[in-house]
């Protein structure tokens, strides 16, 4: 962090520079609470994610968008769309189940909250 003091008669140079600061620093803290949120649900996502040569389970990602606090959670394979709409009676192997992504996020939402503000807070 730089603070520049050159303007010492009103320091309204140094309050700015403080509150821009104050505000990187809570928009750092805040991705990484997000991240923390993202990892979490993906971790959630693969343990119901339907497997048959792993290659969808691996292709989950999750990242913390650059110019929105937002993040995304998903999969690359180019048939994660279809297992995850296909109909549950598809998928065989017991706790295993479609909606793969959809379903672990409404049943940890308030699991998921907790993560991103105890990351947050913590900032890791």
């Amino acid at each position: 962090m730089q603070i520049y003091m050159d303007d010492l008669g009103s320091g309204e140079r140094v309050k700015r520079q403080l509150k821009k600061e104050g505000y990187m620093y809570a928009h750092q803290r805040t991705r990484l609470g997000l991240k923390a949120g993202g990892d979490f649900l993906l971790k959630k996502s693969q343990q119901v994610c339907p497997v048959d040569t792993g290659k969808l389970r691996k292709s989950g990602y999750s990242k913390v968008s650059n110019k929105k606090l937002q993040v995304e959670v998903g999969y690359t394979a180019e048939y994660a769309w279809f297992v995850h709409e296909m109909p549950q009676r598809k998928i065989r192997r017991r706790g295993k189940t479609n909606k793969y992504l959809e379903r672990p996020a409404r049943q940890h939402a308030k699991e998921m909250a907790k993560v991103i503000a105890k990351a947050a807070r913590e900032g890791r």
